[in-house]
């Protein structure tokens, strides 16, 4: 297969263009045929199953009347003779039958054949057997008492409670089997046997055999054939007997044999006392179809053809634009000189072959503009350089500051200044932890930590202007935060409410957990703030003020916060602010509970 993939993939547009259409065709045109001829037989099929079931239905409604009539009148006969008193009379009287009785009792079964031309003969078996066999058995011709006696099974005909038994015999006879009782008593009497001539049950469908062109069969209750086969499709009976003992044919069903397959068809009537099968050769039913055949495989031949001639035309056609493109991009491609192709038509290879044109333009300014890009690179490389090193140069100018105030703290130590001292100490440790190489995120505890030392800062300047609570849940003290995510919010509560505000400021940081989020709330007793103030305050875009300045550094810096809480934890976080002008303002940050390496569930 891959050997394959590789030859198509290796061949030429044309010849892939030529072996595609040919393909296809082929597929959609034996498709067609298939598709065709499968559901022509089908419905042939069914049709011909509809009408086998109404056919047999009729046998069987025939064959049922037939019977009938034939075990209605043995019955009527039986009724109406004094056989029956005389039967009686045999078995509670040991001497049997006397010459007058014995006279009776052959014309009672002479009546049967002289009355009716399709009896052959009749049999009276009686269970004291006292009267010789051959006194009880009439016949028109021949001698097939012998095969009659073998056929009886007195008992199982009893067991029938009267229902007759039909057995099939040799020599073009069947045997209806049926026990007589007394009226009165419902003492079993004997067994009265009628050989019936085939004939009789044969003209049903002898008829029908040749019209439908297949085998129809009739079974008895011990799925027995009843009649001789008379096969047209020459099926061995055998076979069928075989068959039916071992259940394989159902109704609408298929069957192989030897001689091929059959389509079978079955009814039954009377509780499985009969069953009519029909068999219909399944190549017999579909020997109309060999013109579909062949004609699915003369129109594939055909349109192969034909697909073979137009895949030719368009392929050349459409290679034609593709073959003087390809022409074009290899001279471009030597000496980067490039000659305008000219395609034939407006398709898409056309419209590829003017953008070629056009790209071929670009490439030969480009090729012009090439050094002047190189300059242009090794300008930038310079200023990349410079960057650097300014870089460096900012970097350490911060340690270069945080050394001086250790020093400037060292130098107040020693001259008592202890207030001063440990002024610049809070300074030099904010000043570290602002340069210290972190990641995004804190535990809490290092941020309440860089809060207290902030405000530290403040109350050390402010003396007793500022007063701080801190209402923290221990446990929480392992929650990573977003890192410097509470300076600008207390820088604002100190300069927008404490600062403007008379007397003593109170401040108060809570962290609490709310089902699987961290609450962190800054609380200020300051002047407030107005909604319109609040609303400006989350605004997203860049802010001015009033007077087209930026805004304040608090405000970028609460802004700040809002959106990098947004950016690293996702848009159900982020800031509420609570504000009311003369009464404080808090603001509540919303944070996911995050430990280190994961969420705290």
């Amino acid at each position: 297969m891959a050997f394959l993939m590789n030859r198509f993939l290796n061949m030429k547009l044309r010849s892939k263009f030529l072996l595609t259409y040919v393909v296809l065709i082929l597929l959609t045109v034996l498709l067609i045929g298939t598709v065709t001829y499968y559901t022509s037989v089908n419905s042939i099929k069914s049709k011909i199953t509809d009408f086998s079931s109404y056919l047999i239905e009729q046998i069987a409604n025939n064959l049922e009347k037939k019977t009938k009539d034939v075990e209605d009148f043995a019955f009527n006969q039986f009724r109406m003779s004094e056989v029956a008193d005389k039967l009686m009379a045999e078995g509670s009287d040991s001497a049997g039958f006397n010459v007058m009785e014995s006279k009776m009792m052959l014309n009672f079964l002479n009546d049967f054949i002289h009355t009716k031309p399709y009896l052959h003969s009749a049999y009276l078996w009686t269970p004291s057997g006292t009267a010789g066999p051959r006194a009880n058995y009439v016949e028109r011709n021949g001698s097939l008492m012998q095969e009659l006696v073998s056929l009886l099974n007195p008992q199982e005909v009893q067991d029938n409670w009267g229902r007759a038994m039909w057995v099939p015999g040799d020599s073009g006879i069947v045997y209806m089997q049926k026990a007589l009782y007394d009226v009165r008593s419902t003492k079993f009497l004997g067994v009265l046997v009628l050989g019936v001539y085939d004939g009789y049950i044969r003209e049903i469908y002898d008829s029908i055999d040749t019209l439908s062109g297949g085998d129809i069969y009739i079974v008895n209750e011990k799925n027995e054939l009843l009649l001789p086969s008379r096969s047209v499709n020459g099926l061995d009976p055998a076979f069928i007997t075989k068959s039916l003992k071992e259940r394989y044919f159902a109704a609408n069903t298929s069957i192989r044999s030897e001689r091929g397959t059959f389509l079978s068809t079955m009814i039954s009537i009377s509780n499985d006392r009969w069953k009519v099968l029909h068999l219909i050769s399944v190549k017999e039913l579909t020997q109309d179809t060999e013109a579909i055949a062949y004609w699915t495989v003369t129109t594939c031949v055909i349109a192969l053809f034909l697909a073979f001639l137009i895949a030719a035309f368009l392929a050349s056609n459409i290679t034609e634009n593709i073959r003087r493109l390809l022409q074009s991009m290899r001279q471009f491609s030597g000496d980067y000189t490039h000659k305008a192709v000219v395609p034939k038509g407006r398709d898409e290879v056309a419209m590829l072959a003017e953008k070629f044109n056009f790209m071929s333009e670009k490439i030969n300014e480009l090729i012009h503009t090439v050094y002047a890009e190189k300059l242009s690179k090794q300008k930038a490389e310079y200023r990349t350089l410079q960057f650097e090193y300014k870089a460096l140069l900012a970097q350490m100018n911060p340690h270069f500051l945080y050394n001086t105030l250790e020093s400037i703290h060292s130098m107040a130590k020693l001259k008592g200044e202890d207030e001063i001292g440990e002024l610049i100490c809070l300074l030099g440790n904010l000043l570290r932890e602002s340069i210290a190489k972190k990641g995004d995120f804190v535990s809490l505890s290092e941020e309440v930590e860089y809060i207290r030392k902030y405000l530290s800062i403040h109350q050390l300047i402010d003396s007793d202007k500022i007063e701080v609570f801190y209402e923290i849940d221990p446990s929480l003290m392992d929650v990573q935060v977003p890192r410097f995510v509470l300076q600008p919010i207390v820088e604002n509560a100190i300069v927008h409410g404490i600062e403007a505000k008379p007397g003593k400021g109170v401040i108060r940081v809570r962290c609490q957990a709310d089902t699987r989020d961290l609450i962190v709330e800054v609380t200020d007793n300051g002047i407030g703030m107005e909604e319109e103030v609040v609303r400006h305050l989350l605004q997203t875009e860049d802010r001015v003020q009033e007077d087209g300045q930026p805004a304040k550094h608090t405000q970028v810096g609460v802004n700040s916060v809002s959106k990098r809480i947004k950016m690293l934890c996702g848009d159900p976080f982020g800031l509420v602010i609570d504000s009311r002008p003369g009464e404080g303002t808090t603001i509540r940050i919303r944070l996911p509970m995050r430990i280190q390496g994961g969420l705290r569930l």
